[in-house]
């Protein structure tokens, strides 16, 4: 998102603690139960399971458009079942297929809606909801091949910096060298289909004395080696970069005004440094006295049940406070 803009989704937030879910082993065991025990035909399991995904898209987002994405495997059969119920609903459905293919029961449902008039495209579209009805609990693996090859290559570099002796400017950070980190990674349509693409995210946090320049360098040297490499096998595959975003880490200011009118107002005259990006860079470099003062502790932040305790905002507030009454003298 654009710095300074906040995005507010029409949609109410799901909490991931509370939706149940089941481990692999016990949906192949549910499964089993089912067909084995019961009696039930894939064809019913499918046929309630894309009825009640049809009705929750409908109460929980009231969609006019929807994209259905299906798999080869029942998972897609089940979204076809819910584009179905969907369509005659009113709602304008598309259906993306993992492949053309189709076998089975998801092949029978696929027809059905060819002969209800559905559209099918080889390529999304728009839409104002998205099912992904790609994959199911069979879904294994680990990124290979070229996609895997920049994701170790940042593995390598975070070893070579952890090992290499600290900048002074840098000693004092958690970690004192220049990261490289991977969060999320994406690609594919299903586990037996080469994947058409691989698109991941790879973020340099870097110390003061290193610019983002200087790491982008770096990367797209290891990129043009890389993407030779794949050329050699299929001259039409490639690797594409995209910029997102620069923030430039924050420097010492020797008798910095920021900093003194920091200490002033907070007593606190010892020496500190905290390992994250924020704007104060951004300003430094404009040419503004910066320094970074807040509520909170990096270190319970960025984790799964981050926090911050009201004491902290209420710190806060009481600092504003006197800041404004020396900014007013």
């Amino acid at each position: 998102q654009p710095q300074g803009r906040r995005h507010v989704s029409r949609y109410p937030p799901v909490v991931a603690s509370t939706i149940p879910w089941l481990t692999v082993e016990q949906m192949v065991e549910a499964d089993r139960l089912a067909v084995g025990e019961f009696g039930i035909e894939l064809l019913q399991m499918m046929e309630h399971a894309g009825s009640n995904l049809a009705r929750v898209a409908l109460e929980r987002f009231s969609p006019g458009t929807v994209l259905v994405l299906a798999g080869p495997g029942g998972n897609g059969g089940g979204g076809l079942v819910a584009a179905r119920h969907l369509a005659n609903r009113g709602i304008e459905v598309t259906v993306v297929p993992a492949r053309d293919d189709l076998t089975g029961v998801p092949a029978t449902q696929a027809e059905i809606l060819r002969a209800m008039g559905v559209s099918f495209s080889p390529e999304p579209v728009d839409a104002d909801l998205v099912i992904d009805a790609l994959i199911g609990y069979s879904l294994t693996g680990d990124p290979r091949d070229r996609p895997a090859e920049l994701i170790e290559w940042a593995n390598r570099v975070n070893a070579e910096n952890m090992a290499a002796t600290p900048h002074p400017e840098a000693a004092d950070f958690d970690p004192p060298y220049t990261n490289v980190h991977v969060g999320v990674i994406s690609g594919g349509t299903a586990h037996n289909i080469t994947a058409g693409h691989c698109q991941f995210g790879l973020g340099f946090r870097t110390v003061p004395n290193e610019s983002a320049d200087m790491w982008e360098a770096r990367l797209m040297e290891q990129v043009a080696e890389i993407e030779t490499g794949m050329k050699a096998i299929h001259p039409e595959a490639g690797i594409t970069v995209t910029r997102r975003a620069s923030v430039p880490g924050l420097r010492p200011e020797p008798s910095g005004e920021a900093e003194a009118i920091v200490r002033r107002l907070t007593g606190d005259n010892a020496t500190h440094v905290v390992s994250y990006g924020t704007e104060a860079g951004q300003f430094q470099e404009a040419g503004y006295s910066s320094v970074i003062c807040g509520p909170g502790d990096i270190a319970q932040a960025h984790q799964a049940d981050e926090f911050i305790e009201i004491e902290q905002f209420r710190a806060g507030e009481r600092f504003m406070a006197r800041l404004v009454d020396m900014l007013a003298k």
